[in-house]
């Protein structure tokens, strides 16, 4: 039984099954500086979830290096970004299985359970979920490439409790035995323009321009660095992520389970991207970071 079937099959991915898998193959052999991970066991990732024209090579750059680091995972714990108003709590769903165009991916019951039973930060709550896209575009990836792999969604607004949804979802994973998890938290960075009524370094390239180069940057820095706290408040206030919850999570989540420092694999913004492939300008811009803890 499909308890979330697809709202951006068609839009922001191909919602053919041939098409979609194509479109992965294309963007994984398209990232020809897939970087290697040499004495780095990954514990965690940050992907985007714009469109994948927009930011599926961004995803793919990660999933490479996953793939590269051959560590064995069976279930993704999916701490998503919150764009829907009444979320209040980490939002864990409730639900046996999600649609995608390449196939049903089953959510892992046991972790869900954890996650409420362990911990008062967290809460079962499905409905939430079924109209939100931020951890929908990077399952037709996972089903692809782990076709095996259970998920975990869960949706972490920007509050003060996404630092503590990391740590209590790390102590809630050290009970599962028999399965290695690993976590993505899914998150744009900075929404620049007059269409996003955010605009400090004035329109045009010279503001698109601040935004990825000193905006995402100092978030970005925060991640990379661990500093969970750090991220949330920056997403917070000075808007450099849509998802701050999630990724500080995320950030949290990676340094209990032993992760050191994170590696950025890839950052661009929809400016390029419009710039390059359809040789025409933009007022606005949307950030995406590919990284690794």
């Amino acid at each position: 039984m499909v308890d979330r079937e697809m709202i951006c099959a068609g839009s922001f991915y191909p919602s053919l099954k041939s098409d979609c898998q194509r479109v992965i193959n294309s963007l994984l052999e398209q990232d020809t500086q897939a970087q290697t991970l040499e004495n780095f066991e990954p514990k965690a990732a940050v992907v985007p979830h714009a469109g994948w024209e927009f930011c599926g090579d961004v995803t793919a750059a990660v999933f490479n290096a996953l793939k590269q680091s051959k560590i064995s995972i069976d279930v993704f714990l999916l701490f998503g970004a919150v764009h829907l108003r009444g979320v209040l709590k980490p939002a864990v769903f409730d639900g046996a299985a999600w649609q995608t165009p390449i196939g049903i991916v089953d959510v892992n019951q046991q972790l869900a359970d954890l996650l409420v039973k362990n911990s008062s930060v967290f809460e079962k709550d499905s409905r939430c979920h079924k109209g939100e896209h931020s951890l929908e575009v990077v399952c037709p990836f996972i089903k692809h490439l782990y076709p095996d792999a259970e998920i975990c969604p869960v949706l972490v607004p920007p509050s003060e409790d996404a630092v503590q949804a990391g740590k209590d979802a790390a102590e809630a994973v050290k009970k599962i035995e028999d399965k290695n998890v690993f976590c993505i938290a899914s998150s744009d960075l900075t929404h620049y323009g007059r269409r996003f009524d955010f605009s400090p370094a004035g329109e045009g390239e010279v503001g698109c321009k601040w935004a990825k180069e000193v905006n995402d940057k100092a978030f970005i820095e925060a991640a990379v660095s661990m500093d969970a706290k750090s991220v949330l408040s920056k997403g917070i206030y000075e808007r450099s992520s849509c998802g701050p919850g999630a990724v500080a999570a995320a950030v949290e989540y990676a340094r209990q389970v032993g992760s050191k420092e994170g590696k950025l694999l890839k950052h661009t913004h929809s400016f390029e991207v419009i710039s390059s492939n359809y040789l025409c300008s933009s007022d606005s811009t949307v950030g995406y970071s590919g990284i690794i803890f």
